[in-house]
């Protein structure tokens, strides 16, 4: 399997990545950096027909750190259900439930 970088962004302190795992899916990155502060953000996507997955999780130089997860089905004529879940290290893990319909 061959995997094809691309940088999406960089500015000089704030790099996106975008890496194209072919079948596997995608993963997106995000480096950001400064003489105080540190971040990582990577975000993962899988496609299967008109199912999408996302898992996603964040770290930083303060201690702060995050997984989610979320799951997306389109049904056509402009519906879709997405269901999310966010865990983080301080704090209560949150759900949620979205209905979406395009006008």
């Amino acid at each position: 399997m061959k995997k094809k970088n691309r940088i999406k962004y960089s500015n000089g302190s704030s790099v996106i990545k975008k890496t194209d795992l072919g079948k596997v899916g995608e993963l997106e990155s995000k480096y950001t950096a400064n003489t105080n502060f540190q971040s990582v953000d990577q975000l993962y996507t899988k496609k299967f027909g008109n199912t999408k997955i996302n898992l996603s999780r964040y770290k930083d130089s303060t201690g702060n750190r995050s997984k989610g997860r979320s799951i997306e089905q389109n049904f056509g004529d402009g519906y879709s259900v997405n269901f999310n879940y966010t865990n983080p290290k301080f704090g209560p893990s949150r759900y949620g439930l979205t209905f979406r319909k395009s006008i």
